[in-house]
């Protein structure tokens, strides 16, 4: 907010009359350019017209005149009815282009005003803190809403921006706090930043198709906003554009969006559904935290970047499908998610930030999808690719765990907050624990380790204070370990007997289903006698792919995804008159209908008629034109565009699942394979594991006809 200084009307006369001495007087004072007309004082402009430089009358209703001694007034300056609490209403001649910064600013009393259609240039501030001001009416020769023109208006209810405006400039109508309707011209292309900033009133919002740009809390703090459609021409949503729209619960980010900025929809807290367009390619800092009624997300493949805290305390967050091509996850990203129990990491990505899944209570499982070439997983621990780096541990996996062999550095925050951690095996392959690596880690009470003492970072062990750090009899340094870390020590003198595991086999088989449609929902069903037999899953479909995984071994054709109710064509009929297209009418709305399908009208004699169809239940209810079009006959066809595949059929991948038993829990194992009976066992890749109980089932996609398994211990 800018500050103001304020001055008396003697000090800008002296001013006003050093700044034009020596023009042409108008009536008096020969060298002065001043006209005094009852409560007005004018000054010349340039061209001969008048300004209204300064009104000093008591306020009440005012007419401002359109001409003073036969010139034609076609301005009113800069501040000229500035801090007149008594004006209640003032009426502005059509001879006025020109309204300067600040003319009705500080004006608490004045109710309603018109703005002629002659006007074509709105100052700053124009009516700043008019706060009874409850009508205005914005001519249509306006192209621009200028900074801070009707910011804090508190008394104005609805305002009706024309279509020849073209841009709403910062904080236009911030802290309108009882603004409750706006209706915005559709040839808008900019709504800059703070424009709506705390229009607590403000219930829906329909942004026009032709804005490409929404600025910094453009609506921030619109607490009572419900419903926002943002036009499909929307390039950017910058940062905070929707921060604290509290009462928002559903918003559809058009395709058309390539970026958004940090916090954009930051404190949106009843905000349960959010559909992200397809061209989005980064996910700003903070753009959803504290969402709290957010379950579901799915984020495009086409985004790159997921930011800082980006989905940080959505703490109803149950389900994330993140998009192929994401590379970089930031620090913090999906801390606090308390609802979350599983992500997918895909193969794209080749940077985790520090505590991206932080106080993630409910968190029990990170995995990597195959090819990553920086990360991998095991037992649903996140570990860099080599698994020599424990990366991140799951809040949600407590009680005791065994860190597997080969793994040499705990990463910085690594174990943070794992509050229901009890007692940790650290192998003797560990030589380094980085910074804050069990940094509160209130539960922690045993460390066993079976090597010497690793290096340790500042902070790895800080609030962790029921911790005892146990060594084996022939160990080194110890006493130095203590030292850095004040933990005390306790000699390791009876290491667990290792129980002798047992190993069984059963066939397997992933489905993959491929070009779902996003919305759709979908059953999945099995052939059984050559019936299809209902399966007891069923799901909505978030994105265009979804695995399942089935006993034995099955081909393609034995399962499918198939929509739920079965698609129908809709069809249509067009009624023409004087060769153009006034009505289309729905003969049958079909079924299945996910999104709106596209509407075609077909004539050879006829061009440029468009229309577009509205659905409700999947079936098309309502076809609405858009464009009459020319040239068309009686033979006209309307053509919709048919509804998704009834049936998805999957590709089929074999897969061996293992179950182990008789293990011993926090002990790390390692899974081989013999191709042929004479053969040699050699690892398999990525068959170490280290089971939290004495039983663990492990999946293994698997490409040769025969072979055997065994399972090693790994000390």
């Amino acid at each position: 907010m800018r500050r103001w200084v304020e001055k008396s009307w003697c000090d800008r006369c002296c001013e006003g009359m050093k700044a034009i001495k020596g023009f042409a007087a108008v009536t008096l004072l020969g060298f002065f350019t001043f006209a005094v007309h009852a409560q007005f004082v004018f000054t010349t402009n340039n061209d001969g017209s008048l300004n209204l430089y300064q009104y000093t009358g008591s306020g009440g209703e005012v007419i401002i005149p359109s001409t003073t001694n036969g010139l034609q007034l076609t301005s009113i300056g800069d501040q000229a009815f500035w801090d007149c609490p008594g004006l209640t209403n003032v009426t502005i001649p059509n001879s006025v282009t020109t309204i300067g910064d600040d003319a009705f600013g500080y004006c608490p009393g004045l109710t309603s005003v018109a703005i002629p259609n002659s006007v074509t240039n709105l100052g700053y501030d124009v009516f700043y803190y008019c706060s009874g001001l409850k009508s205005v009416a914005i001519p249509n020769s306006l192209t621009a809403i200028s900074d801070y023109a009707f910011y804090e208006c508190s008394g104005l209810t609805s305002v009706t921006i024309p279509d020849s405006v073209t841009s709403i400039a910062a904080e236009a109508f911030g802290f309108c706090t009882s603004l409750t309707n706006i209706t915005i011209g559709t040839n808008v292309t900019t709504i800059w930043n703070d424009a709506f900033y705390v229009c607590g009133g403000l219930t829906r919002v329909t942004i026009p198709n032709n804005v490409s740009y929404i600025g910094a809390e453009a609506f921030d703090l619109c607490s009572s906003l419900t419903n926002i459609i943002i036009g499909t021409n929307v390039a950017t949503i910058e940062s905070g554009a929707f921060g604290a729209c509290s009462s928002l619960a559903n918003i559809t980010i058009p395709n058309n969006v390539t970026t958004m900025g940090s916090s954009a929809f930051e404190d949106c807290t009843n905000l349960t559904n959010i559909t992200i367009g397809t061209n989005v390619t980064g996910i700003g800092s903070s753009a959803f935290e504290k969402c709290t009624s957010l379950a579901n997300i799915a984020i495009p493949d086409k985004v790159a970047s997921i930011g800082s805290s980006a989905f940080a305390d959505c703490t109803s967050l149950t389900n994330i499908t993140i998009g192929t091509n994401v590379s970089s996850i930031g620090s913090s990203a999906f801390a606090d998610c308390t609802s979350l129990a599983h992500i997918m990491i895909p193969s794209s990505v080749t940077s985790i930030g520090v505590n991206a899944f932080i106080a993630s209570s409910s968190l029990t499982d990170i995995t990597v999808q195959a090819g990553n070439q920086v990360y991998s997983s095991v037992a649903g621990v996140l570990l860099a690719n080599n698994q020599t780096e424990l990366v991140e541990f799951p809040d949600g996996l407590g009680g005791s765990y065994a860190i597997p062999n080969g793994v040499t550095s705990i990463g910085p925050s690594a174990f943070e907050e794992c509050t229901s951690l009890a007692n940790v095996t650290m192998p003797s392959s560990v030589t380094n624990i980085g910074v804050d690596a069990f940094y509160e880690c209130y539960g922690l009470t045993a460390i066993y380790f079976r090597g010497n003492a690793p290096s340790v970072g500042s902070g790895a062990f800080y609030y962790a204070d029921s911790l005892v750090a146990y060594y084996l009899p022939g160990t080194t340094g110890w006493n130095a370990f203590s030292a850095l870390t004040s933990v005390p020590l306790r000699q390791w003198n009876n290491p667990p007997l290792i129980p002798t595991p047992v190993l069984s086999i059963a066939p397997m088989s992933v489905l993959t289903f491929s070009n779902l449609t996003v919305g759709g929902a979908y059953q999945l069903q099995q052939s059984l006698a050559s019936c299809w037999t209902t399966n007891s899953i069923n799901f909505t479909a978030l994105n265009t792919l979804y695995t399942q995984m089935v006993a034995g071994v099955v081909g393609s054709g034995n399962f499918r995804l198939a929509l739920n109710p079965v698609p129908a064509q809709a069809f249509a009929t067009a009624e023409v008159a004087d060769g153009s297209v006034v009505q289309v009418t729905v003969t049958s709305g079909g079924s299945g209908y996910v999104t709106s399908p596209a509407v075609k009208i077909v004539d050879p004699g006829g061009s440029n008629a468009t229309a577009i169809a509205d659905i409700s239940g999947g079936v098309v209810t309502n076809i609405t034109i858009t464009s009459a079009g020319a040239g068309y006959s009686n033979t006209t066809t309307v053509e919709i565009a048919a509804p998704p595949a009834a049936a998805v059929f999957p590709s089929v991948q074999p897969v061996m699942r293992l179950d182990c038993s008789n293990l011993a829990p926090n002990d790390s194992y390692q899974i081989q394979f013999m191709p042929v009976l004479s053969g040699t066992w050699a690892n398999w890749n990525g068959g170490m594991f280290t089971p939290v109980a004495a039983t663990n089932s492990q999946f293994l996609f698997i490409t040769n006809d025969t072979g055997f398994f065994q399972l090693l211990y790994e000390p």
